[in-house]
This record gives structure tokens, sequence and C-alpha cells, in this order.
């Protein structure tokens, strides 16, 4: 099995409803009943700072809108089956994005 980094992009439009997050946690559940579930993760917040080569920016960096919002650790077969299991997330309904990284070995 390998592990990998899901990062969640979106574009910022206030706190999820209720709704949004009961299929969060349902999302996550799965996750974890099925034995994928390495780390849940955590938000990120929109504060922070980018460093680019001597030059720092405040704020988080955005790309076409969205910012990341939030990680989750998975472990998976390959990464064919981290996209499957990745296929129902929540946040795709919404328009927003999961980068999908295998975890490399140190």
């Amino acid at each position: 099995m390998t592990d990998f980094l899901l990062l969640f992009r979106f574009r910022p439009e206030g706190p999820p409803s209720p709704a949004q997050l009961a299929k969060w946690t349902k999302w996550v559940a799965g996750l974890a009943k099925k034995g994928h579930l390495k780390n849940p993760g955590q938000p990120v917040e929109f504060s922070g700072a980018v460093l680019s080569g001597r030059d720092v920016v405040e704020g988080a960096l955005e790309e076409d809108g969205t910012v990341v919002g939030g990680f989750m650790i998975i472990t998976a077969k390959d990464l064919k089956q981290a996209t499957k299991l990745v296929a129902p997330c929540p946040i795709l309904d919404d328009d927003g994005m999961v980068e999908v990284r295998p975890l490399g070995v140190m």
C-alpha cells in the first residue's frame, strides 16, 4: 500500500453548510471503515505566506481563484485506486478540486 496526500482546493465562499458537512462526515467515515484513512488531516487557514526565492508574499497561494483549504492522507494500492476513492469526495460537487499525490519514502 502507498500513502497519498490529498490537497483540497476550492473557492472560499464562507463556511460549509450542515448538508455539506454531513456529506464530508459520511465520505471520511467510509474511507476509515474500509481501512484507507491514514490521517484525517485538518482544514488550512487562508492566512500565511508564500516564499519564492528571496521574496515573501503574505497570504495563501491562489490559482484560478482557488486556495488549498485542507489536506488528508489515505492509503491505496496505487494511484488508480486512490483516485477511485477520492471520486465521491463532496468538494467535487461544489466545483472544488482534489490533488492526489503519492508520498515518497525517506
